[in-house]
């Protein structure tokens, strides 16, 4: 499959999770605002303002979630390997150090309060293991990050409690062209393509951009008030895919053996 076939694939997916995830969104989120004290609709706060009274909410349920969530996280769960056997010990002991490093520097608290927050507001927690090119003046890090529920897409057919079922997961954001060239500095060409032919994201896509799972780029927007500021939607798509457990290479020509 070439790029230009994984780019339509991954924005058919798009659009296909988005049309049947759209009713549970709504819901979710009149839900989350629910939660937080817009308890009143429009038509009722009118109602009690021609009657001389105030709309004011009686919030019994945000001090609920509150303490609900101060009991999850507490204690902050961590990341800890143990060593299957005595040869593996010195590994174990780097790979600890590793994951630590990566928790420090994701801000791993702050994330995993996020992730419970919208788990308990919203019906769902996301987070994504995710490479940050800009970390470590332009090294780059491996980061651990809360992901906002709306820009997660998966079929309305998974079963799983944890989507394990699922045929791909879709993370798609809308980012300024800019960033998304500094992000992608191999596409910069297909984006600016995009960019003068005046295309939106509802019916386009352009090639795809490999980094982890698939990313694709669809756009670009104008931004209101702006019409020199340009936004592209990025479409990181994840799905399953068979890898081999057992690689046996031949000791003479370094070749791998099919088995």
């Amino acid at each position: 499959m070439t790029h230009r076939e994984e780019a339509e694939l991954s924005y058919r997916l798009f659009c296909t999770y988005r049309g049947s995830r759209q009713d549970w969104l709504d819901t979710r989120i009149a839900e989350s605002k629910f939660a937080a004290g817009e308890q009143w609709t429009t038509e009722e706060a009118k109602q009690l303002k021609a009657r001389g009274q105030v709309d004011y909410v009686w919030n019994r349920i945000y001090p609920y979630l509150r303490h609900y969530e101060s009991l999850l996280t507490g204690r902050i769960p961590e990341a800890k390997l143990i060593p299957a056997g005595d040869v593996d010990k010195e590994l174990v002991v780097v790979m600890n150090d590793v994951m630590k490093y990566i928790l420090h520097i994701s801000y791993w608290p702050q994330q995993f309060r996020r992730t419970v927050r919208s788990l308990l507001s919203k019906g769902m927690g996301w987070m994504w293991i995710h490479k940050d090119p800009f970390s470590s003046g332009g090294l780059g890090d491996v980061k651990v990050e809360y992901v906002n529920v709306q820009d997660v897409y998966v079929p309305e057919d998974a079963a799983d409690i944890f989507f394990d079922d699922s045929e791909s997961i879709l993370v798609s954001r809308i980012i300024p062209l800019a960033d998304a060239k500094l992000l992608y500095p191999g596409h910069g060409s297909d984006m600016d393509r995009e960019a003068f032919e005046g295309r939106d994201d509802t019916d386009h896509e352009t090639d795809t951009v490999g980094e982890k799972g698939r990313i694709d780029v669809a756009g670009p927007q104008q931004t209101a008030g702006n019409p020199e500021f340009k936004n592209i939607r990025i479409i990181h798509r994840y799905m399953k895919r068979r890898m081999k457990i057992w690689r046996v290479l031949n000791s003479v020509s370094g070749e791998e053996l099919e088995i």
